[in-house]
């Protein structure tokens, strides 16, 4: 449905922080969000009555880069934990991970 959407005014490219070099940077986890917009959500069919579930959903009233860019650095830095597992739980609250689920 949404694999030729692109946003209105101009394409951006994720902004990415590594540390290290090429060769020491060699593991990562996936986190991933749904994005909507009322708009959007309106052109959904519902099932049995609903739209969405089970979804980790971020709605914006309107579809703009720079303040969703704003949502994620807060809410990232608000995940920061001691250890490893302490930032994944948090992050596991507004985010999907790519490990959900695995034991």
């Amino acid at each position: 449905m949404f694999d030729d959407w692109l946003p209105p005014a101009r394409q951006h490219r994720p902004r990415t922080r590594g540390k290290g070099t090429q060769d020491q940077v060699k593991k990562s986890d996936t986190f991933s969000v749904m994005l909507a917009t009322p708009a959007g959500l309106d052109t959904l069919e519902p099932k049995d009555g609903i739209l969405l579930s089970g979804s980790k959903l971020v709605v914006m009233r309107r579809y703009d880069f720079d303040e969703l860019w704003r949502w994620l650095e807060l809410t990232i830095a608000s995940c920061e934990g001691p250890t490893w597992e302490e930032g994944v739980d948090k992050l596991r609250v507004h985010f999907h991970w790519e490990f959900e689920g695995m034991k």
